[in-house]
């Protein structure tokens, strides 16, 4: 309407996720007060944010401890069909093990190959973080880790 870039209402949803402003916030920018008005007034007007502007709003969201809303979240990303990449799922790894769902933890694991995105190190880290109680299934993924070139770090 006001012949903005999509960009600039893409740095608002990433501004608001990163200053975790999701209710009461003050901005006042075209009823964008908060991230989550921002996301949803963004696809009133056809607009949809980065896959780093989602990560930003899902990395604050659990940083909050909004697990159940992140993970509904994530679910909205895939109605709008927003790729995400291996950041995102292992974010939405976190929040299911966080929650105590491990198999859909290890699912997301699993799809990551089916969509194309390689796990990396955080990736491996989440999961193995995650088997607290089952150390066969760390143990798997630890020499799976190291086979596919990553190293052991301290959280390893």
């Amino acid at each position: 309407m006001c012949g903005s870039s999509p960009r600039v209402f893409d740095s608002l949803f990433k501004t608001c996720a990163h200053m975790k402003k999701f209710r009461n916030a003050t901005v006042t920018f075209f009823r964008f007060r908060n991230a989550t008005d921002t996301f949803f007034q963004m696809k009133d007007y056809g607009l949809l944010p980065t896959v780093e502007s989602c990560n930003a709003y899902l990395s604050s969201l659990l940083d909050l401890h909004g697990v159940d809303i992140a993970l509904a979240f994530y679910k909205e990303m895939c109605r709008c069909r927003i790729s995400p990449n291996v950041y995102t799922l292992n974010m939405v790894m976190c929040a299911y093990c966080k929650s105590g769902k491990l198999e859909k933890a290890v699912k997301v694991f699993e799809e990551m190959r089916i969509l194309g995105i390689s796990p990396n190190d955080a990736s491996y880290n989440t999961l193995i973080t995650g088997q607290v109680g089952n150390s066969e299934m760390g143990i798997r993924l630890y020499e799976e880790m190291l086979r596919n070139g990553f190293k052991a770090d301290i959280l390893t």
